[in-house]
Parts: C-alpha cells; structure tokens; sequence
C-alpha cells in the first residue's frame, strides 16, 4: 500500500481471500474499489451486489461495507481512499450524488487508467508510483462522470425497510437513536430491528449507531470543533466516556485529529 496521509492511499492487490479475512467497517473518507477479478459479493449498507469483473465501487463516507468472498477464486482489485477535500470542484456535486455501483466498459478511459497502474508497478520506484498516482482521484472523477455508457447495475437482495433505517440514522449521525425509538416510527418490531443488524451488517443497532456518532465526531474535530464540544454535539454523557469510545472505534485519541484540524 502507498500512503499520503491515513486517509489518502492507493493499493493494487491479488490473493487468495479467506472468509472472515475481510473486516466490515465504515470511515470519514470516500473509497474507490476496481474490482478486476474474484467470486464475491459486496454489502453496502443495506444492499448485496454480485461482483462482475470491472465493476467499480464508489463509496461515500461514514457508509459501511464489507467484501463476502464466495471462493477461494483470487481476488484482484485497485483501491483508492481519499478525503473529499481531494475531490475537484468541478466533481463535488457528482460525487455526492453517485451511485454505489458503475460497470466500467472494457476499453474505456477508466479502465485504461487500472490497466496503466498496473503496467508501471512493476517498473518504477516507489517514489515514481507516488507521483504518478498522485493526481489519480482527480482523473477517476472526471473518468466517472463522462463514461461512454452507463449499465444500471442493481442489487441482488436488498431490504426498503433496513435501507430506511440506515438513512434515518446516517441523516442523524449525533444522535444515540434506540431500537424502540426507529420501531415506533418505522412500524418494525425491535426484534425484527435487532435480528436484521445482526444478520445483514454482522453487528447491533448499537455497534453501527456508535461507530456513525463516532466517526461524525471525527469529521467535526478535523473541521475544528474541539472533542469536548464534539462530544456534547453528539450526545455523549461525559468526555470519558466519549474518549473511551473515540479510542475504541478510531484506535486513537481525540486529540490526534485536532492537530491534523
């Protein structure tokens, strides 16, 4: 993998996958995944897709995911990680609005950009990578937003109800929202809430709410709010507790991000 900062790195692998080797887990950042060969399926949030070779996922910020390999088939992909300050001006509207999913023409500019990737690695230093793929997030930008034609890629299972849910809680990332408090406005019972967290996402309501809260504190630290009105903003009873959780979920203080603020 080559690193920028924690949250700007390119890495370009290809293994035999193991089935729990593939951590579920959300971030601050935007991810791009170029998946060129495997047998898997991919959760977003709420929604299962069946890889096909050259499908590209685009995932925003604080949305969970995970990799289900199916095989012990090899599993190649590119990945990008980037903070949205990395985003173009000129691309800020699409990326906020894109979809989950997008499958890459053979041939086409984006898919001759992996390929390049893939070609120079071999060749050049480390140094040489770094500034070859440095400008990479602003030319897959613009790559997306003027493929030659589009495939709507859908979903093979997803859950309305669930993918509610989830939107809820992602447009209320300050609040500790309770399996009584979504049962009452979605019309779900709390052990159907409990049991479809723990079955489509792997963990509790709670797991998922806290990592949301904390990791919407991190996006305000960075922005400049200091922890403890982070923590008061996102609800939190006390500034221990709130550090206790910050350290367990980012594995790191709090006051790591307000120098990177």
């Amino acid at each position: 993998m080559l690193e920028f900062t924690k949250d700007y790195s390119f890495h370009h692998t290809a293994d035999t996958p193991r089935r729990d080797g593939f951590h579920r887990h959300m971030h601050n950042g935007y991810e791009i995944l170029y998946f060129v060969r495997g047998d898997a399926e991919y959760i977003i949030e709420g929604s299962v897709y069946r890889l096909k070779p050259y499908d590209l996922l685009f995932i925003h910020p604080r949305t969970f995911h995970y990799l289900k390999p199916l095989s012990e088939a090899t599993y190649e992909r590119f990945v990008i990680h980037f903070p949205a300050d990395k985003i173009p001006p000129s691309c800020r509207d699409f990326a906020e609005s894109s979809k989950e999913i997008y499958r890459i023409p053979r041939g086409s500019a984006m898919d001759k950009f992996f390929e390049s990737w893939a070609a120079v690695e071999p060749q050049f230093s480390e140094q040489e990578l770094r500034e070859f793929l440095y400008p990479s997030v602003t030319a897959a930008m613009l790559y997306l937003r003027h493929l030659p034609s589009e495939e709507v890629v859908e979903p093979i299972r997803e859950n309305p109800a669930l993918e509610n849910i989830l939107r809820y809680i992602d447009e209320h990332p300050e609040r500790r929202t309770t399996a009584a408090e979504l049962s009452a406005k979605f019309y779900v019972s709390t052990s159907w809430i409990v049991h479809t967290f723990r079955r489509t996402l792997g963990l509790s309501l709670m797991q998922y709410i806290e990592k949301k809260r904390i990791l919407y504190a991190e996006s305000r630290i960075r922005d400049g709010l200091c922890p403890t009105d982070a923590a008061k903003l996102c609800n939190y009873e006390n500034y221990s507790t709130f550090y206790r959780q910050y350290k367990k979920v980012l594995g790191h203080a709090p006051g790591e991000d307000v120098k990177k603020s």
